[in-house]
């Protein structure tokens, strides 16, 4: 599939930007990847899986623990 590059600025045809489920404005994601640009939906702050990662826990493990016991009947 063609598409424009005008000014530095890279113009998708409709269908393409619907297929890929892109916003039509605003950001999206760009990797380079060997010679390929992959383009895809910026990811909300929320799911970004590396800052999930770099908040502390909320709980300690204790409080963790105590929620996971069980009483035997």
């Amino acid at each position: 599939m063609e598409v424009k590059i005008v000014g530095r600025k890279v113009y998708l045809p409709k269908e393409l930007v619907k297929r890929a489920n892109l916003p039509e404005r605003g950001s999206c994601e760009a990797i380079v990847v060997g010679d390929e640009i992959r383009l895809r939906r910026a990811v909300s702050e929320g799911l970004n899986l590396v800052e999930i990662l770099k908040t502390p826990a909320r709980q300690k493990i204790e409080e963790m623990v105590e929620a996971e016991e069980v009483e035997d009947v």
